[in-house]
């Protein structure tokens, strides 16, 4: 309910991945012992979620960054086998979470772009849909309240 109110004014969504990035910094520098990445991960990924595609990007870039940092800070210079695995795996699957979410936001998209189309059709055609669901309950769509003259919302005759 809230996200695509945060994608519909990106200012929002990137305010709500400022505090979650910063978040999981100040939970990082405040439990030193936590593994590198550990709250870096959720910070990309609802980042990604709260602000889209560029603000996903941006906070990964952020996370890499402060990523490298806390590896040093934690064990020295990167320059152990581990650390450097740690590190690529980290890059990798960031990245791997932010190309999802692109994915899933372009296949929302088009969804949306079918779904209107379809009501368009349905509209010209003075057709409507409806779903029957297992509980035999029936949700019938905006064009069938238009067709048998009540209104979008009104309860929907019953089947019997």
């Amino acid at each position: 309910r809230y996200l695509p109110a945060l994608r519909q004014h990106p200012a929002l969504g990137l305010a709500a991945s400022g505090v979650v990035v910063a978040t999981s910094l100040l939970v990082k520098l405040l439990l030193p012992s936590l593994p590198p990445f550990l709250t870096l991960y959720p910070a990309v990924l609802l980042s990604a979620l709260l602000g889209g595609k560029w603000v996903g990007r941006g906070a990964l870039m952020i996370c890499i960054i402060a990523g490298a940092y806390f590896v040093q800070v934690n064990a020295g210079p990167i320059t152990g086998t581990w650390q450097i695995i740690s590190f690529i795996g980290f890059v990798l699957v960031s990245g791997l979470i932010v190309f999802v979410i692109e994915q899933l936001d372009t296949a929302i998209s088009r969804l949306n772009l079918e779904r209107r189309k379809l009501d368009l059709v349905l509209h010209a055609a003075k057709a409507a849909t409806w779903e029957l669901y297992p509980n035999h309950s029936i949700e019938w769509d905006d064009n069938f309240f238009s067709l048998v003259g009540l209104k979008a919302g009104d309860t929907a005759p019953s089947t019997e």
